[in-house]
């Protein structure tokens, strides 16, 4: 059930995207590491040159039920940690604005750190 992404799913990504109203990231700015649940859900493992990676870039097909999303989406980040786990990383950051991805974050063994300000510098 739970595959490796590469770019032969880009397009389903993008269409679930535009399905929700927002741009798909371009192929350029997703990790080499990351899972999908075909027609569902997708999810990015981030690696740094340290013990912190980044768990992001998780979407989902807004036209799959709520129900096989919902577990499937669990599924990923439980690909993406461990992940991480073999990869030896010691810290997994995710940022979010939104309370659903908190929840699920925090039942899988996520904590949350102080209302904090992302920073973003495009280089172009």
């Amino acid at each position: 059930m739970v595959k490796n992404y590469n770019d032969s799913y880009y397009s389903q990504l993008q269409n679930w995207c535009e399905d929700r109203g927002f741009d798909a990231p371009d192929k350029e700015m997703l990790s080499d590491i990351g899972f999908i649940i075909p027609d569902v859900c997708v999810g990015f493992l981030y690696l740094t040159n340290s013990k912190v990676c980044y768990l992001e870039t998780i979407l989902s097909n807004p036209n799959s039920s709520d129900a096989l999303r919902d577990s499937s989406i669990d599924l990923i980040v439980e690909a993406l940690i461990q992940k991480a786990t073999i990869l030896n990383y010691k810290l997994i950051l995710s940022v979010t604005k939104l309370d659903c991805i908190v929840k699920r974050a925090l039942e899988h063994g996520f904590t949350t750190s102080s209302k904090q300000t992302l920073l973003i510098k495009v280089i172009e």
